[in-house]
């Protein structure tokens, strides 16, 4: 699988939503809006912006599945 790139929709990795089990945290859709130093600058549906770790972060297909591997 390729890496994490702009223009990429991501949701939190299984691990992150399995520790916090927040219906927050497993409905979290965003847009990569920049990738730097393993950070990633995100753009929410409803415009809320957010930067997160990339390694806490895993693809979504244009289907809404989580591409991850586990």
């Amino acid at each position: 699988m390729r890496k994490i790139q702009v223009g990429d929709t991501v949701a939190f990795r299984r691990e992150i939503v399995m520790k916090c089990n927040a219906r927050g945290i497993t409905e979290f859709r965003a847009t990569v809006t920049q990738a730097c130093d393993g950070w990633l600058f995100l753009r929410a549906a409803d415009g809320r912006e957010k930067v997160m770790p990339a390694n806490s972060m895993c693809k979504v297909g244009r289907n809404g599945a989580v591409l991850e591997l586990v």
